[in-house]
């Protein structure tokens, strides 16, 4: 088919069949990385550690009794953010990272200071929300779909790497 150099009548733009190029005919250049999936991942990192700095200092709060509700509250809010965001940016990557920044931030928040100091407390408001939210986010990452087939589990090669004409392990000749 190629390039078609009439616009259509209802305005939308040419359908161009092979590679874009520019005005010399070289291959136009493409993006660096992938947008939305990095800035995603990014901007979760980031709201992973904002949640456990202020989940930290707030976990613990009570309001008008005993029970830790609060921490469980934190506790459900965590899970959900977990899976939303492995869904909002279709990786289960993305859901990963905010559990390992969360859990990076909030475990010095859980060892006691050399004056005494501790952010999240060793009572059951602390055990909910540190043990408790660390295991809940693992199961929110976990039922994230994945992409595609599992890559562990398929007899196809996934693509990718270089193939020696000569054998791994043996000099070309």
């Amino acid at each position: 088919m190629g390039e078609s150099s009439e616009t259509p009548a209802d305005g939308a733009s040419p359908q161009v069949d092979g590679p874009v190029t520019d005005h010399d005919g070289a291959a136009a250049p493409g993006p660096p990385w992938e947008a939305p999936g990095w800035v995603g991942v990014v901007v979760f990192a980031l709201l992973g550690a904002v949640l456990a700095v202020v989940g930290g200092f707030s976990h613990n709060a009570s309001l008008l009794t005993e029970l830790p509700l609060l921490a469980a509250a934190w506790l459900l809010l965590l899970a959900g953010l977990v899976h939303a965001a492995g869904r909002l940016t279709g990786r289960q990557s993305t859901s990963y990272v905010l559990v390992v920044v969360w859990a990076g931030v909030s475990l010095p928040f859980a060892n006691p200071r050399a004056e005494g100091d501790l952010i999240i407390a060793s009572n059951i408001g602390g055990y909910l929300y540190f043990y408790g939210g660390f295991v809940a986010m693992l199961i929110a990452a976990l039922l994230v779909p994945s992409r595609g087939p599992s890559w562990l589990l398929s007899s196809k090669p996934t693509g990718g790497g270089v193939q020696a004409s000569h054998g791994v392990g043996r000099p070309p000749g």
